[in-house]
């Protein structure tokens, strides 16, 4: 609870978030953090615009942040999906659409400052490549502790400066890596760490 309180607090208070999205594995772990996470934003005055859960076995993320993304029901977008079908069609009107080789498709709606996920650092990978394949342009990504792991900066290699998680620090371990962590830590912000 402790992560979610300060996750939640930086993105509000440090980062001037207020609306947000949550997506969770339909699993105790999932949706004790998704709930967390959700009467945390409520705690500090933001909001919950957007909520998707999946499967724990999910492997392809495609559906999921389609309906996140308001892609999935395109009927209730209807007058501008047939605005974007016309405006393909005039501008090259001897190739068909399917000749294009693109995908036609809606924008992404993107009502939300960040996207909490309340999953390991190889379903952030999926989804930040999702997020990418539908073109939204950037993108804050929230979790916990468990994407602390190496190689977490090459999964979302798209949104590398947008994935904000939280983690404790151990005054008392003693190592080189502590070692470095403290002095980075000290030349940056001109105290020690806590």
């Amino acid at each position: 609870e402790m992560q979610i309180h300060f996750l939640v607090r930086a993105a509000v208070q440090d980062l001037g978030m207020k609306r947000f999205a949550v997506m969770y594995p339909n699993s105790s772990y999932g949706v004790e953090y998704g709930n967390l996470f959700w009467n945390y934003v409520n705690a500090y005055g933001g909001k919950v615009v957007a909520a998707q859960t999946y499967s724990p076995a999910e492997k392809d993320f495609r559906l999921p942040v389609q309906r996140l993304l308001g892609l999935y029901y395109a009927e209730a977008r209807k007058e501008e999906f047939n605005l974007r079908l016309y405006e393909a069609r005039q501008s090259d009107k001897k190739k068909s659409i399917r000749d294009s080789g693109g995908e036609l498709m809606l924008s992404p709606l993107t009502d939300f400052d960040a996207v909490f996920i309340a999953d390991g650092p190889q379903q952030l990978g999926i989804i930040s490549s999702m997020f990418a394949f539908y073109d939204v342009k950037s993108m804050y990504f929230l979790g916990t502790n468990i994407w602390n792991s190496p190689g977490i900066a090459k999964r979302v290699s798209t949104y590398p400066e947008s994935v904000i998680f939280t983690d404790s620090y151990q005054s008392n371990f003693n190592g080189t890596d502590r070692f470095k962590f403290v002095l980075d830590y000290r030349t940056q912000f001109n105290e020690e760490p806590g």
